[in-house]
């Protein structure tokens, strides 16, 4: 994912990721490896969209991974207490990774794809 021309809005967290100045990310709750690319407006370790259980669980994502603009990637409950992203992966634009999900490593999900938990 190039990133010419809109360096400024990008920062690197020292583990060589590079996270546009947009995303959300629930720092208490997810583990991310490195050099990864996280997008404009992605949220990570949000709440589960679920009516009958709790978000107490987490997010762990691999290395090399990009996270395209939109995707949001919930947290786990207390069924498996955790969602996965393995390494190697391309999440395009508004993929939703639902709770308690796992991702293997070099998965490719097109635009749009809705994982439910």
């Amino acid at each position: 994912m190039s990133l010419n021309g809109f360096a400024q809005q990008w920062h690197d967290d020292g583990e060589g990721n590079k996270i546009h100045e947009s995303a959300v990310i629930n720092w208490e709750r997810v583990s991310i490896g490195s050099d990864n690319v996280i997008g404009p407006g992605v949220c990570i370790g949000t709440d589960a969209q679920h009516r009958n259980e709790d978000s107490v669980g987490e997010i762990i994502i691999g290395d090399n991974n990009v996270i395209r603009e939109y995707c949001t990637l919930n947290r786990g409950t207390k069924d498996k207490g955790k969602s996965e992203v393995g390494s190697h992966c391309l999440l395009m634009a508004y993929v939703h990774v639902a709770h308690d999900c796992v991702i293997g490593n070099h998965s490719i999900l097109a635009n749009g794809v809705q994982l439910g938990g």
